[in-house]
């Protein structure tokens, strides 16, 4: 009887612990989740003033069609520069009610990364358990990688991705059509999914959907199509071919030379910490690889890699958000993998693997929270664009045409007519940089100034021939040094212009090819 009553007493006793420990465990959990939204709240607002010059290219159009002078870069000239077609549309859209342009934008980029996030949840939420959904979530919203697109479609488009891959697991044929035509016109290489997703529907003998399905998709592309040709005169946009150029000119790193870009990223985090993470990222590619969006995604990332590598992109870093994407999701698949493992084990061997896999996670966030931390906006230095472009603006006339490498912040501030020497928003140029044929664009353009840098990249070597011949001159009151400014000389039957100090020492140790 006694040893009944003492049996129930501690089967009591463990019932509450259970209770109790599934309590702490709740409001850990809650306690988790909420240190990850504040995360995700304070990096969106931190890094709201961010200004990519890229993403300033979109604006300049989205300001000029808002102020009358048409969907252009620079005004009465009808050239295509615009990469993501639905991104302008939407962007043009927000601008109609945010104050800002560059506030719409923001949004914009803010609620598809919101977006992406709860994707991510919808898609791989019943796959991983709850501890690492949040060890997946929280290394995400701490990482100051994504933060770096805002402004730009990249985390729209992939957004897309995901949802085109969380309706086609739920058999919504219909609405992954229009889908799938939206997400092709955030970016065009989005086809490379689709590619993947009907090679499953053939190897899975998925019913192919019925012609109903393909209206609106075939409504949607063919109406911007048919716009874009009747308004820019052509079916695409040139930057694909601007990008090309770029990598055929060999100034450029490739896009598989992601050390470029990641160097800063690889280097947060010691020798050590790889040889941990490396085994958890291929160990993860199995179980992603048992269920079909994981494996479209897979599949979807490296032809997404090779397509890009294959033409010579050059290596930006907003193109490698479905890669940086992965890499973490294939992580966090690895980590889960391993635990499901280490449940076979004894408790002391399991404990082990815990207490390591903890401590190297805790290291891991608050090495990469420190960083996004250190890479948040700040206000910018006396010599960037911007302030450059606020210069341009104050001492030059109204209708100067302005000659530069890089031409997003530049043309926004200095509101002037831009010639881009790498011709993504300048018609030409990009065929006479990619056959490194860097002084080709002054016989196409004649431009009243040309801003480079101090000391001269490969690209600007027309500034030294220009120089030597007599046709420009530098402006000595230009007060930046990081950067230079020549102007035109006048005609001798125009007023000579302020005093000039003009010299070509130092620039003589760069050859301009054939």
């Amino acid at each position: 009887m006694k040893r009944d009553k003492d049996q129930r007493h501690r089967g009591r006793a463990s019932a509450s612990f259970l209770r109790l420990h599934s309590k702490m465990i709740g409001a850990g959990f809650i306690v988790w989740g909420i240190a990850v939204f504040c995360g995700f709240v304070y990096f969106c607002w931190a890094n709201w003033p961010f200004e990519l010059d890229d993403a300033l290219i979109y604006q300049r159009y989205v300001r000029n069609l808002l102020n009358g002078h048409g969907l252009v870069f620079n005004e009465n000239e009808r050239f295509n520069a615009l990469s993501s077609p639905l991104f302008t549309y939407l962007l043009l859209i927000g601008s109609l009610f945010a104050p800002s342009v560059h506030a719409a934008a923001m949004t914009l980029s803010v609620l598809s990364w919101l977006g992406l996030l709860f994707l991510t949840a919808a898609l791989f939420g019943k796959r991983l358990s709850k501890m690492a959904l949040f060890i997946l979530f929280s290394m995400l919203v701490s990482s100051h990688y994504f933060y770096e697109t805002f402004g730009l479609e990249s985390l729209l488009s992939f957004a897309l991705i995901l949802l085109a891959l969380f309706l086609y697991e739920k058999h919504y044929d219909f609405a992954l059509g229009i889908v799938a035509a939206l997400a092709i016109l955030t970016r065009g290489e989005n086809v490379l999914c689709f590619l993947v997703m009907l090679a499953e529907f053939y190897r899975s003998k998925r019913e192919f959907p019925g012609p109903r399905v393909f209206i609106i998709p075939a409504l949607l592309l063919g109406g911007h199509f048919i716009f874009h040709y009747w308004y820019f005169g052509s079916w695409m946009p040139a930057t694909l071919f601007a990008k090309v150029a770029q990598g055929e000119s060999g100034l450029w790193p490739k896009f598989w030379q992601v050390d470029h870009i990641f160097s800063r990223y690889i280097e947060l985090l010691p020798g050590w910490f790889y040889v941990f993470a490396t085994p958890l990222l291929l160990l993860g590619l199995k179980p992603l690889a048992r269920f079909t969006a994981g494996r479209i995604l897979m599949l979807y990332a490296v032809f997404y890699f090779v397509f890009y590598a294959a033409l010579g992109i050059p290596a930006y870093g907003w193109y490698y958000v479905p890669i940086v994407y992965f890499v973490y999701l294939a992580t966090v698949f690895g980590c889960y993998e391993l635990d499901l493992f280490t449940r076979k084990l004894g408790r002391l061997t399991k404990g082990t693997i815990m207490t390591i896999g903890v401590l190297i996670y805790v290291f891991f966030i608050k090495a990469q929270v420190a960083f996004s931390y250190r890479a948040l906006p700040v206000p910018p230095p006396s010599e960037s664009y911007r302030s450059i472009g606020d210069w341009i603006a104050h001492n030059t006339p109204p209708g100067s045409k302005v000659a530069s490498l890089e031409v997003g912040a530049l043309g926004w501030y200095s509101d002037r007519y831009i010639v881009d020497i790498l011709g993504v928003t300048s018609p030409y140029n990009a065929q006479y940089l990619a056959k490194r044929r860097f002084r080709k664009f002054l016989q196409r353009y004649s431009p009243d100034f040309i801003l480079f840098h101090e000391p001269l990249w490969p690209q600007e070597i027309s500034v030294r021939h220009l120089l030597k011949s007599g046709k420009y001159e530098r402006v000595e009151e230009f007060p930046y040094t990081s950067f230079g400014l020549i102007m035109r000389r006048p005609e001798p039957s125009q007023v000579e212009p302020k005093k000039i100090r003009s010299r070509a020492e130092g620039l003589n140790h760069l050859q301009d090819e054939p």
